[in-house]
């Protein structure tokens, strides 16, 4: 009888272990992953493994993405502010304010438009719409540079007192700054589209 008893008991106990490992092993992997052909699990391992490294790279991609389209609207961001300034300045009445203008001006391509180093080395992730708008928007921003510049001259050849608030930007001056803040704003939409908020 204790043979039959131990017998029992023994198998008892190997149908406990198994059921145990069984749902043990049906929690810890995918249905179909702890099936019993080794060629069906590599593959299911496979795909697994797989989707995981397509996923991490997708979320790093991401990452470079918001990150290049964060260095790049810091900078519009200083150049929105430049572009005010300039309109600010012409309607200053001090003139050592519009002699620094002037020579901000001159400079302008060379300096206030040139992208920082940050910008420069993450515009490989801009989409083509992006790129496309900062084309334009280089164009527009040479044709307000150039708007500026006449007006501003104007006003530096002006002998007399300046008197504030005097009629002193020209209508394409105007013009060329209102089409650089749509393209601002078109920017910002695209780059919202593009990083999903």
């Amino acid at each position: 009888m204790t043979s039959a008893w131990m017998f029992a008991v023994t198998s008892l106990a190997g149908v406990v272990l198994g059921s145990l490992l069984s749902y043990r092993v049906n929690r810890a992997f995918p249905p179909g992953l702890a099936s019993h052909e080794p060629a069906g699990d590599l593959a299911v391992i496979e795909r697994c493994l797989q989707a995981k490294l397509d996923a991490d790279e997708a979320r790093r991609r991401l990452e470079k993405v918001e990150h290049a389209y964060g260095q790049l609207m810091g900078w519009l961001y200083e150049l929105e502010i430049d572009v005010d300034g300039v309109h600010v300045a012409l309607y200053s009445d001090n003139r050592t304010n519009l002699n620094d203008l002037n020579r901000k001006l001159e400079s302008w391509s060379w300096s206030t438009l040139r992208p920082p180093r940050e910008v420069a080395a993450t515009q490989y992730y801009w989409n083509d719409a992006i790129r496309d708008l900062m084309g334009e928007f280089y164009r527009k921003m040479y044709d307000f540079v150039g708007w500026a510049i006449r007006d501003l001259k104007k006003i530096l050849e002006n002998t007399e007192d300046l008197t504030p608030n005097s009629y002193r930007a020209s209508s394409e001056f105007f013009d060329a700054k209102r089409e650089i803040n749509l393209i601002f704003s078109r920017i910002r939409e695209e780059v919202r589209v593009e990083v999903g908020r």
